[in-house]
């Protein structure tokens, strides 16, 4: 008995040694690495110094992005202005392009949106798809340049001739919008596609929507929820939460609660409240998970504070009945008032029950009533129905109560 626990002492040590060491290892390598990175950074700098010293545009303008994303330079604004100055001057349409996203940002020299005008167009008109993209974006703002819906699309036009996604996107939203152009779904879905296929996530997100609302294009949940796919694949925590959605209720893939709690879980990895709040319905209900209160109301917490009103109506809930938290009328009636506060009716009607019961407030049926009564303006059912089991008759005005 004795060896064989030395046995298991000695083979356990033995294995955690291996795993020290191969940790030790692999943070020897990783150092080493960027060291090297590090050298092989410097040796880039100091080449392109010398390149710009001898009168090359390309080579002013990569050190001007170094200086701008403190790469293998401290990052210096001014000195990124100075080099992206000097390309421009030299005619390098990068810099040109570059130069405008600085007097646009106020980076390395004040703002001035005039200024920033004019070097994007001297980009734009050397061909620069990026500038001709921003034109057409100062053009819809009226920024540094008169408003003009038409100019904007007539640049993004040009953009998205050189292939630019992002001018493609803003077609497709100007179609949508009747903005510049005359409204045209079809136009719409038809520019958001090309986007789509030239790269562009939120294209894809939107094409997903169309899809599924049937606008500019057949309604197809199939495939709105093949956009959505890649969409979150490329990183979309919208079209995460819609992949969830459609796993929740069935449309355009098979019925899986699991994996609509786990298409809600990357969402909200990715601060997305309508997937936390999605997740404190489920661990709530027990679908797609093990019923966990305390998980349900850690979620809602967590989308109430990212301002999800329906978040906090719930919230409000758990404290009230003492689910996942410990009961604390007047903690419902706290979060309540927020969801209120941003017109949920829902909270309304719980914030008269608790006005005309003095539960976690002082009892004031006035109040109470008034609560009831704004909710039954904007529609909802229960308020009504608490009104007329008071005897109470829904008045005239629709003011809201002090908050």
């Amino acid at each position: 008995l004795g060896l064989e626990r030395f046995g298991l002492i000695s083979s356990s040590y033995v294995g955690s040694r291996k795993q020290r060491i191969a940790t030790q290892d692999n943070k020897i390598k990783a150092s080493l690495q960027k060291m090297q990175d590090s050298l092989q950074e410097q040796i880039l700098i100091s080449s392109l110094k010398q390149q710009a010293g001898d009168g090359s545009s390309p080579a002013m303008y990569k050190l001007g992005v170094r200086y701008r994303d403190g790469r293998g330079v401290d990052e210096n604004p001014e000195e990124a202005f100075k080099w992206f100055r000097k390309a421009a001057d030299a005619e390098n349409p990068d810099a040109m392009h570059a130069l405008g996203r600085c007097y646009t940002l106020g980076e390395g020299v004040d703002k001035d949106p005039v200024v920033a005008t004019q070097w994007y167009w001297k980009a734009a008109r050397a061909g620069h798809a990026g500038a001709m993209h921003e034109l057409g974006h100062l053009h819809a703002l009226g920024k540094g340049v008169g408003k003009n819906p038409v100019v904007a699309v007539q640049w993004w036009k040009d953009a998205a001739r050189a292939g630019h996604a992002g001018a493609m996107l803003e077609l497709g939203r100007c179609y949508a919008l009747g903005e510049g152009v005359k409204k045209d779904p079809v136009a719409a879905t038809l520019w958001y596609r090309k986007a789509a296929r030239a790269g562009n996530a939120d294209a894809m997100l939107e094409l997903g929507h169309r899809h599924a609302l049937g606008e500019g294009v057949k309604k197809d949940p199939v495939a709105a929820a093949q956009w959505w796919r890649k969409a979150a694949d490329a990183g979309k925590a919208d079209a995460m939460y819609e992949l969830g959605r459609c796993y929740a209720l069935g449309e355009g893939l098979d019925k899986n609660l699991v994996a609509a709690v786990e298409w809600w879980k990357k969402a909200a990895d990715a601060e997305h409240p309508d997937a936390m709040h999605a997740l404190g319905r489920c661990y709530y209900r027990g679908e797609g998970v093990d019923k966990d209160l305390v998980a349900a109301a850690d979620w809602w917490k967590k989308a109430a504070d990212a301002g999800k009103a329906d978040a906090m109506h719930k919230l409000g809930r758990c404290y009230y009945r003492g689910e996942g938290v410990k009961q604390n009328p007047v903690a419902a009636v706290q979060w309540w008032r927020k969801a209120a506060e941003a017109e949920n009716t829902d909270a309304m009607h719980d914030l008269g029950h608790c006005y005309y019961y003095g539960e976690g407030v002082d009892e004031d049926r006035v109040v109470a009533a008034q609560w009831w009564n704004y909710a039954a303006h904007a529609g909802n059912i229960d308020a009504r129905g608490a009104l007329e089991l008071h005897g109470l008759a829904v008045e005239v005005s629709k003011e809201r109560p002090q908050l």
